[in-house]
């Protein structure tokens, strides 16, 4: 076994999917079966507004391209998984 040290700790996650990627990709490999944690990960961005799916939320109108987006939604990378249930926003 060779246990890699990341330089920045808060990226482990990310370099941990990107190497198993990479290992995906060279022999068809699969490290992880599936994309699962403890803990979610995610990055917070704007959505495309969709009214039924968005309601009550707070909402922007980019004048460059004329669409309503809705503001700090998050965009899960990494999903929390107990007891078989997904956690967040899913």
């Amino acid at each position: 076994m060779h246990i890699l040290v990341a330089d920045e700790p808060q990226l482990v996650v990310v370099h941990g999917l990107v190497l198993d990627r990479i290992q995906k990709i060279k022999s068809d490999v699969v490290t992880f079966g599936s994309r699962c944690a403890p803990v979610s990960y995610g990055i917070i961005c704007d959505k495309i507004y969709h009214p039924e799916k968005h309601i009550g939320e707070a909402v922007r109108h980019d004048p460059r391209d004329k669409m309503t987006y809705a503001i700090d939604q998050i965009d899960w990378l990494v999903i929390q998984i107990q007891d078989g249930k997904v956690s967040p926003g899913e």
